[in-house]
């Protein structure tokens, strides 16, 4: 008796490891069935995945609009392309304009992109009322009174040396009556001066 009790629980362990296998070999074929279900899902959806991942990283579209003149901080700035953007906003963006500016923009116009805008100095205010044109790409008098560091550079012969000394001069002095006075500064001679002359005004 004892030995068939002992067959007996040898039978039901045999048993129980074999129906504990069993679900251990269902449990992975299950698994194994999902993730190649899941491989394929991902296979077929791969270029809708693709296009929405680049569609959410692309960088956001822009205008670019270069403002120049009589502006307190020219340069180049971007809009978000399509939207209203009016000449005002671009004058805004850089600063506003000087007291040194003469209102001959039409503000309320619409800018394009690659656009540049110049704001020009009252010394050509009288030209322009008066309908003359100022020549395609024909530069706005540089007032040497206010103009910055990157403007004063824009003048033949004027490079970082020069444009620091005439800035440097104009505060210790209180600024230039005349641009003849410019000559006063280090570094500006009579044959520079005349190369710039009919480009600056105070």
């Amino acid at each position: 008796m004892d030995y068939l009790r002992r067959i007996g629980r040898k039978d039901i362990l045999i048993l129980f490891i074999i129906i504990i296998a069993a679900a251990a070999v269902l449990a992975w074929l299950y698994v194994d069935r999902e993730r190649n279900r899941a491989v394929v899902l991902v296979g077929a959806d791969a270029d809708v995945a693709i296009a929405a991942y680049v569609e959410d990283d692309a960088p956001p579209a822009v205008m670019i609009v270069h403002v120049v003149g009589e502006v307190y901080y020219p340069g180049v700035f971007e809009f978000e392309l399509g939207a209203d953007v009016r000449v005002h906003h671009a004058i805004e963006r850089a600063g506003g304009k000087t007291v040194y500016a003469c209102d001959t923009l039409n503000m309320a116009r619409a800018v394009r992109d690659g656009e540049q805008i110049r704001v020009f100095h009252i010394d050509d205010s009288d030209r322009l009322q008066a309908g003359e044109a100022l020549a395609p790409g024909e530069p706005a008098l540089i007032n040497i009174n206010t103009a910055t560091y990157q403007e004063l550079q824009q003048l033949h012969n004027i490079g970082s040396a020069r444009a620091s000394a005439i800035i440097r001069h104009r505060e210790a002095r209180g600024g230039f009556n005349s641009i003849e006075e410019l000559m006063n500064v280090a570094g500006i001679g009579q044959s520079i001066f005349d190369g710039i002359r009919d480009r600056i005004t105070v």
